[in-house]
């Protein structure tokens, strides 16, 4: 549902064409063997909560202001895509997928119609809209992809029942879950669109998604998401901004969430769970060893066989996702393999550490 506001600022850079160049020397964030340097800032200073990675030099990002750009040196130089219709610069772009070199799906999050979803069958030269919320109480919150063909999208409840849509054509056309089939809510309670990744799927069918406010919950599908079983998160609830905002998973068995307050960004308690059993039961992360606040985004690295979490007030990494370790005071807003994507058009990139 809530935008979830951010406080990491950019420095403002002196522009050139399509980019601002703010290369840095020193990295902005560093961990066992990675270090995460600063790519070109992207011209208008978006905020960027979409981040596909490619690999280690191509990547896409997406966010406010209809911003969709995509990188193949690294970030020295970015390309914006031009999406078709009215009103499209307005929209914010939380999610993105690459399915192959040209086959890409992008999700706007807003209410009602300001959730949309866009295609390209072409490497994003061309896009065409292929879906829009039709109620005016729905608000999408994030997608992903089992493989090129299935795929899942959640949104806000609408009629206390979360909204759920999946797609058996690479996002082409999306169906909505029947009714019956669609978790019941508590009243308040949804899902955030921070950074796309309230979603997290495993192959063979397995999902998982987290909910916030009245309740921090997180549900489990083991049949492409077709049935749910939820249960309570060891995470701060109770208020409008609070809740698991972060799933992901490394394989069938380990996960971690994060979350807390993003209204109360620097509150560090009950801000991150683990589990080792596909989620059927999660541990806390103790405050002492924990993020040091409210996280948007967590992910496994399996470049660097680490997590990584990063939100407003702060980035972590962690071996084994129980004890977590300070990288930096500044954070970012959404993370996938080699990449990072904040504030003001801000992009990181993983380089190995030499000699480590």
């Amino acid at each position: 549902m809530h935008l979830a506001a951010s406080s990491v600022v950019a420095t403002a850079c002196a522009t050139a064409l399509l980019v601002a160049s703010c290369q840095s020397p020193a990295p902005a964030f560093s961990g066992p063997g990675v270090h995460w340097h600063p790519s070109q800032t992207l011209d208008g200073g978006p905020s960027l909560r979409g981040v596909a990675a490619v690999s280690q030099l191509e990547t896409w990002v997406s966010g406010s202001a209809g911003t969709i750009a995509h990188t193949v040196d690294g970030g020295t130089t970015w390309e914006l895509a031009t999406l078709p219709g009215e009103g499209q610069a307005a929209l914010d772009f939380r999610d993105f997928a690459v399915l192959s070199p040209e086959h890409l799906v992008a999700m706007s999050a807003g209410p009602g119609g300001d959730s949309r979803v866009f295609l390209s069958l072409d490497g994003g030269s061309t896009w065409q809209e292929r879906a829009r919320c039709l109620e005016e109480e729905g608000f999408w919150d994030g997608l992903a992809f089992w493989d090129a063909d299935q795929g899942l999208m959640v949104g806000d409840p609408v009629g206390q029942r979360l909204s759920l849509f999946i797609t058996t054509d690479g996002g082409v056309t999306w169906a909505g879950l029947p009714k019956e089939q669609r978790p019941q809510m508590a009243e308040g309670e949804y899902c955030f669109a921070a950074s796309g990744t309230s979603l997290a799927l495993q192959p063979g069918g397995l999902a998982w998604l987290v909910t916030g406010g009245s309740k921090s919950r997180i549900l489990r599908s083991i049949d492409g998401g077709q049935h749910w079983q939820a249960q309570t998160l060891p995470l701060v609830s109770g208020s409008d901004g609070a809740g698991a905002f972060s799933v992901a998973f490394r394989d069938s068995l380990r996960g971690v969430v994060v979350g807390g307050d993003y209204l109360d960004p620097e509150a560090n308690q009950a801000v991150a769970a683990w589990t080792e059993d596909g989620g059927r039961h999660w541990q806390m992360v103790p405050a002492a060893i924990g993020p040091r606040g409210y996280r948007s985004a967590v992910a496994w690295l399996p470049e660097f066989q680490l997590w990584w979490c990063t939100g407003p007030s702060g980035t972590e990494w962690s071996r084994d996702g129980r004890t977590w370790h300070a990288s930096g005071a500044d954070g970012m807003h959404a993370i996938d393999a080699w990449w990072m994507s904040g504030a003001s058009g801000q992009v990181l990139r993983a380089e190995p550490a030499v000699g480590n």
